[in-house]
C-alpha cells in the first residue's frame, strides 16, 4: 500500500467528515461524504481534487430545514457530471431517498427526492448512469404493511 494523496479540505468549523465515497474522473479524485455540524446534524458534501492534491470545486447540500443529509453512493458520467445518492431527513416525512446531480463545475443541476407511501425511512443505496445519461437508483422504502421494500427509480438526464 502506498499513500498517494492526503487531503485536508477547507473545514473552518472543524466539522467531522464521515461515510466517505470516492470516484475518479479524468485524473481528478471526487470525494463525497457526510459532514457533521456543531449541532450533530449532517450535510451532504462533494469535493474534487487534482492528482497533486489541489482542491477544485466544493458542493455542500443542506436539505429541508436543519436536518441530516447523507451520501451513500457517488458516480461520474462521461460528461463529468457527478451524481450523489443517499437520503435527507425532513421533520414531517422522516427520511426520503435523495439524488443530486452536479455539473462538471460542482454546481447543482437538480435534486430529486422520493418519499415512499408511508412517509417512512426511505434511502437510496446505489446508483448508475447509462451512456444516454439516464440515472438508475436503488434503495429501500419503509411501507406500513411491510418491513422494507426494494425500490428502483429511473430519472431522465433532466431529472424527470
Amino acid at each position: 500500500m502506498a499513500r498517494i494523496l492526503e487531503i485536508h479540505p477547507d473545514n473552518p468549523q472543524n466539522r467531522r467528515i464521515e461515510d466517505i465515497r470516492l470516484a475518479l474522473s479524468g485524473g481528478a479524485v471526487i470525494v463525497a461524504g457526510t459532514v457533521q455540524d456543531s449541532e450533530s446534524q449532517s450535510d451532504a458534501l462533494g469535493l474534487t481534487y487534482t492528482a497533486t492534491g489541489s482542491q477544485g470545486w466544493r458542493s455542500d447540500y443542506h436539505g429541508q430545514g436543519d436536518n441530516s443529509d447523507n451520501v451513500n453512493a457517488i458516480v461520474v458520467d462521461a460528461s463529468a457530471n457527478t451524481y450523489l445518492a443517499g437520503y435527507m431527513y425532513s421533520r414531517n416525512d422522516l427520511r426520503d431517498m435523495c439524488v443530486i446531480k452536479l455539473n462538471s463545475s460542482g454546481d447543482t443541476v437538480w435534486v430529486r427526492t422520493f418519499n415512499g407511501s408511508d412517509n417512512g425511512l426511505d434511502e437510496a443505496t446505489d446508483l448508475k448512469v447509462d451512456n444516454s445519461g439516464y440515472v438508475y437508483v436503488t434503495g429501500f422504502t419503509k411501507e406500513s404493511k411491510t418491513e422494507y421494500d426494494i425500490t428502483a427509480l429511473k430519472y431522465s438526464p433532466t431529472g424527470a
